[in-house]
């Protein structure tokens, strides 16, 4: 093909030679990357509470879901998501702000996805439930309903949570005052929660009001260990990074259960990280960890290695049966090294059991104290015949 000189005759000379159905395919391709022009909406008054955190107006006749309002807020709402019976919005500007409005004690509240309606006092939020239930049964279900009680509301509304899972990240999440400041920001790793809707993206936590003590602590602490001792933040997007998630356990009991979970097979700074742990957090009762290399966070198929964990957790597991498990386990410094697996069957207490390798580094479980039952098993059960295929611990 010879050069014209134009730009725009060339590329209608190549368009002269494509096929009609390729000169569609690349239109509707142009027409689906088109933003669409989605209205501003001034004045929009909030008028209930909805589903997942969010409230809701109608402008027009129709709903309007916008979160982080409150009933009796006046707001103007940039619309993002438009259907063909709701739009979904932010707020650009407070017009006017309800009385029932409270003051959100979290920092990271309105980017956390954890917590919805702190600003909304907990009196409210019961009252607002009870009339979500009402709604829902009366005008979805056409249920005829007597009077409904009142929801009944929580003593503890806050540090109420036994678990939380958090991710690393080579990149924390920039809230929208700090890109908006002009300022330019480092590329810190994080540690904390998922932005919501957002695989890739952390939040960095500094602390959280769902988990009692140590959480925040453990958190933190870790954070700073492996950022000072260079070890990598996991990337979701490239797949790489030594660190990956942590799982902290917290029971009613005061006893504390962390799961460190690694993306690379990298014994020597597991074991220091694993050590520094049981070292600070004396609290900590068993410590774990699992190496997921998967394209997925999922850990239910994996088997973690219990680093650091009580006798009396395994004295106390009578009625259920017990694996000897192999010796390839990582041989550490620490006390005792453990492996956790979970199997098929069922006790006096659970249909789930827990089974332990209750040897020390080079040293099998006693005879006296664990009678044998079959050839590998350890039986505190009056069966003889073991239980069939393991299954992975589950959170």
């Amino acid at each position: 093909m010879p050069d014209t000189g134009c730009a725009g005759e060339i590329l209608q000379i190549n368009l002269a030679l494509l096929s009609p159905c390729t000169i569609f395919a690349a239109n509707w391709k142009t027409m689906a990357r088109k933003k669409a022009n989605y209205p501003l909406i001034e004045g929009l008054e909030i008028t209930t509470l909805a589903a997942e955190g969010k409230a809701m107006g109608r402008w027009n006749d129709v709903v309007v879901f916008v979160p982080l309002t409150v009933p009796g807020d006046v707001v103007d709402v940039q619309i993002r998501s438009k259907r063909r019976r709701f739009m979904e919005g932010f707020v650009v500007r407070y017009v006017k702000k309800s009385p029932l409005r409270a003051e959100a004690f979290c920092e990271h509240f309105g980017v956390c996805g954890g917590c919805k309606w702190q600003n909304l006092p907990y009196e409210e939020q019961l009252r607002f439930k009870t009339e979500q239930v009402r709604d829902q049964l009366t005008r979805i279900g056409k249920i005829a309903l007597p009077q409904i009680a009142p929801c009944l509301g929580s003593e503890q509304t806050r540090f109420y949570r036994n678990k939380l899972e958090f991710t690393f990240a080579d990149r924390r999440w920039l809230t929208r005052e700090e890109v908006e400041s002009g300022t330019d920001f480092d590329a810190a790793p994080a540690l904390g929660f998922h932005i919501p809707n957002m695989f890739d993206k952390v939040l960095d936590i500094d602390k959280c009001w769902l988990q009692p003590d140590p959480s925040n602590d453990i958190r933190t602490e870790t954070r700073r260990f492996c950022i000072e001792n260079g070890y990598t933040f996991h990337n979701a997007r490239e797949h790489r990074g030594l660190m990956r998630n942590m799982i902290v356990r917290t029971a009613s009991t005061g006893e504390v259960m962390v799961i460190v979970v690694f993306g690379e097979d990298d014994r020597e700074r597991i074991a220091a990280l694993l050590d520094h742990l049981a070292a600070n957090f004396p609290q900590i009762t068993s410590l774990f960890y699992i190496v997921n290399t998967k394209f997925n966070d999922s850990v239910g198929d994996l088997d973690p290695v219990c680093y650091k964990g009580k006798d009396h957790i395994v004295e106390e597991m009578e009625g259920l049966r017990f694996k000897v498990g192999p010796k390839s386990f990582y041989q550490t410094n620490s006390a005792q090294a453990y492996e956790l697996t979970r199997w098929r069957g069922s006790s006096r207490t659970s249909n789930r059991r827990t089974c332990f390798t209750t040897s020390t580094p080079g040293r099998e479980p006693s005879p006296t104290s664990a009678p044998r039952a079959a050839p590998g098993w350890w039986a505190w059960s009056t069966s003889p015949k073991p239980s069939p295929t393991p299954r992975s611990i589950r959170n």
